[in-house]
């Protein structure tokens, strides 16, 4: 495994793949191309990202990775394990539509400022890991894969229908390590199509016993 931060400290919502959750992903993926752009929007110090490289170069695919992250000095960590890192708020970085076939999301957790930009047409508060996905899914290609780490208890109705809406072969899976109560969420990007209600049920229920 690639080196930590000594302190691999949680502020700002940032919660670390912890290694025995990444060693399930690495477990996982699958890619069955000769070339593959991956991108993980909040890359933290990198060591996701780094680690999920180094496996599909070890099985001959080609990579080139994209890590973008806010905070400074996890930012210039990561800048030491990958091929681009960025120091910045991924909302002011231009990337293009289906330009990436694989999207490692493991986003800030937690509620947005409760101000009326910052709140669901039902009057709640906008959750952090909705609005990174959101932001984030145009990016992905048709056929490609999404890894999407989020705490069990945010898999609602609403996330449930947009990963339905636009993914085939979504798996739910608990996380390994549940200090954090997360579950690891992967699909196929297909194009938009109108989930069905069982569709969006078995995704949330899946979360609950998650």
């Amino acid at each position: 495994m690639f080196t930590r931060l000594a302190r691999n400290f949680i502020r700002d919502g940032y919660f670390p793949t912890d290694d025995a959750t990444l060693s399930g992903v690495l477990a996982g993926i699958s890619c069955e191309v000769d070339h593959v752009r991956v991108i993980d929007p909040c890359c933290g110090e990198g060591v996701a990202l780094a680690e999920i490289t180094a496996r599909l170069r070890s099985e001959g695919i080609e990579v080139n990775a994209l890590g973008v992250e806010f905070d400074a000095e996890r930012a210039w960590h990561a800048k030491t394990l990958r091929d681009v890192a960025l120091h910045s708020d991924v909302h002011d970085v231009a990337i293009s539509r289906g330009s990436c076939g694989l999207l490692f999301l493991n986003p800030p957790y937690g509620d947005v400022v409760a101000d009326k930009a910052g709140l669901t047409e039902k009057g709640a508060p906008r959750r952090l890991e909705s609005i990174f996905l959101q932001r984030c899914l145009d990016c992905l290609q048709v056929g490609g894969v999404l890894v999407y780490i989020v705490p069990n208890y945010v898999v609602k109705a609403e996330m449930a229908s947009l990963l339905v809406r636009n993914f085939d072969q979504v798996r739910l899976y608990r996380a390994p390590e549940q200090r954090f109560k997360q579950c690891v969420i992967f699909g196929v990007r297909r194009r938009p199509r109108q989930p069905t209600a069982a569709a969006v049920e078995a995704l949330v229920d899946a979360a609950a016993r998650a």
